[in-house]
This record gives C-alpha cells, structure tokens and sequence, in this order.
C-alpha cells in the first residue's frame, strides 16, 4: 500500500527540443487571387471590343439596309450609341485602368503581400463608383434610342430595346456589384485583417 502511495520514478517526457508542427497555409488567397486574374482578362478582353461597339453596330446596320432588312431599332440605338460614344470611350477607358489594377492587387494577393488587401478593397470601391456612372449612361442611352424611335413613329417597339437593357444590366449586376461587395465584406472581416497583417509587406 505504501509502495503506491510512492511517487513515480518513471521520468517525464521531454518538453523541449520538440518542433512545432507548422499551421497550413490558408489557400483563399490563391482561389480569391486566381478569380481575380480571371475576371480582369476577361475585362480586358471584353473592353478591347467595346471599343469597337459603335463600328460594329454601323456595319451590322449598313449591311441590314443593305440586304433590305432595315432594322427601326437597330437604327435608333446606334444613333444614341454614336450621340454618347465619346463618354463610354473615357469610361471604358477607366475601366482598362480599373481591371489593371485588380491585376496587379491579384498578383499582390497571390504572393502574400499585405498591400494587396488595401487595393483589392479601394479597388472594389472605386469599381462600384463608375459602375454607377456606366448605369446613367446606359439610362440616358435608352432614352435617346425611345426618343429615336418615337419620332419614327415606332415607339411601340420601345419595350424591345428595354429587354435589351435589362439583359445587360443582369450582366452589370452579376460581375460589377456582387464581386466587388465580395471584396469589402470578405477583407473587412476581422480574422482576414489578422491574418493579412502576417504577411510580408
């Protein structure tokens, strides 16, 4: 009875000398920096042929009438497409600027750099500005290309340009707001900020 009452001889393992076993890499970097990289080529790309919208739009009418197939609508809208072409020009051309930067912040995000938080978030912010500035043209757009076909007497024909708009404004919505909110919330978030602040500068 008193023998096991004895304390134990049997000596403890050691403490020291152990090596601590390494935290994995959290991997959002990498999916959020990959999406980025994709999204700002296809913003490249796609800006590349907005470029050409309106010399599109004049060729595909030109050849309509041509063929005998003149469009009223078609018509009406490349006439508000040319009246407004100057200001889609200097925004679109932000725009090229805007999709350059989330290329560069993707990178940033890639290779772990602190900075690139800050520029995905002033990114996304300044996106979602001149999406706003995008929306009032399109606005002021489809009310000149109405007006066109009003005085064609073919305002009954309004509606198909509006299902165009909302079309694209789907499109708008889906790849200039959703992702951009995507952004502030995710590197808003407190543990993202901890974590971000590891990282090299």
């Amino acid at each position: 009875m008193s023998d096991m009452l004895q304390p134990d001889d049997t000596p403890a393992p050691p403490t020291s000398g152990i090596p601590e076993l390494e935290v994995p890499a959290s991997r959002w970097p990498t999916v959020i920096g990959v999406v980025c990289i994709i999204l700002a080529s296809i913003g490249l790309m796609c800006s590349c042929v907005g470029y050409f919208n309106v010399p599109l739009q004049r060729m595909g009418v030109e050849w309509a009438a041509k063929s005998g197939q003149a469009d009223a609508v078609a018509e009406a809208q490349l006439r508000a497409a040319e009246r407004f072409n100057i200001f889609f020009i200097a925004v679109l051309t932000v725009g090229v600027g805007l999709t350059i930067w989330l290329l560069v912040a993707a990178i940033a995000l890639l290779r772990r750099r602190r900075s690139s938080r800050v520029q995905l978030i002033a990114y996304a912010m300044t996106s979602l500005f001149m999406l706003s500035l995008d929306i009032a043209l399109q606005i002021l757009t489809f009310q000149a290309a109405a007006a066109e076909l009003n005085q064609l007497d073919q305002g009954q024909r309004v509606g198909e340009i509006w299902v165009s708009h909302v079309v694209q404004g789907f499109f708008i919505v889906l790849f200039g707001v959703a992702f951009q909110v995507f952004l502030l919330v995710w590197f808003s978030r407190a543990r993202i900020k901890e974590e971000v602040g590891t990282w090299r500068a």
